[in-house]
């Protein structure tokens, strides 16, 4: 990643070469439960692992997240910015080392289609997630990220080795190749107009 400030908008957060950057970048509501962040944050100042997490976003939870962080002091490991233009985020992204997308834990939730996925894979970041589902299972059988859980000592143990594990490795390039193949919106257009005929009879497309 670059060091440089005028391209690389996290160079303020970064301690050293060796500082790791976590994004969420999205919406701060109670379903997003974004408080996860700081529960791991807190259990990787503990491993005395180099990891900030920068998080772009409004919403109702917000206030309570910067609540948590004075009250916990990691004012200096979690960075709570305003959200930033649709244009100007794989900028961001693509400056991180790896991007979250965090729900509660109620099953319901868990087959959402956030953007804050689909962002990740597009920008070639590995997609750190806390739940289980389709992305789960994506996730882990195309090595695509991480799939935590809410033991925050295990996961953070995880975070912090898998992180360092990636740091100069070609998984950007894997990631932004599945992501062009599986996620292509002409090949998903293709798909969905395929599935729509066939369900609606029209067998004799080739």
């Amino acid at each position: 990643h670059p060091d440089d400030a005028a391209t690389d908008p996290f160079a303020r957060f970064r301690d050293s070469r060796n500082t790791r950057i976590c994004i969420y970048a999205g919406t701060l509501g109670i379903v997003n439960d974004v408080g996860y962040l700081v529960d791991l944050a807190a259990e990787l100042r503990k491993l005395d692992h180099d990891t900030r997490f920068v998080i772009l976003g409004n919403g109702a939870e917000k206030k309570n997240i910067e609540r948590r962080i004075q009250h916990e002091g990691l004012g200096d490991r979690i960075f709570l910015l305003d959200p930033v233009r649709r244009a100007d985020l794989p900028r961001y992204l693509q400056a991180a080392d790896a991007c979250f997308s965090t729900v509660k834990q109620v099953p319901a939730l868990y087959d959402n289609s956030a953007n804050k996925f689909f962002d990740a894979l597009a920008a070639g970041r590995p997609i750190i997630i806390n739940h289980g589902g389709w992305q789960a299972e994506l996730i882990e059988s195309n090595g695509l990220g991480l799939v935590l859980d809410h033991d925050y000592e295990r996961s953070a143990r995880r975070l912090a080795t898998y992180l360092d594990e990636i740091a100069d490795s070609s998984v950007s390039e894997r990631i932004r190749e599945f992501a062009g193949v599986e996620f292509d919106r002409d090949i998903l257009f293709e798909r969905w107009f395929r599935q729509g005929l066939l369900a609606a009879g029209r067998k004799y497309i080739s």
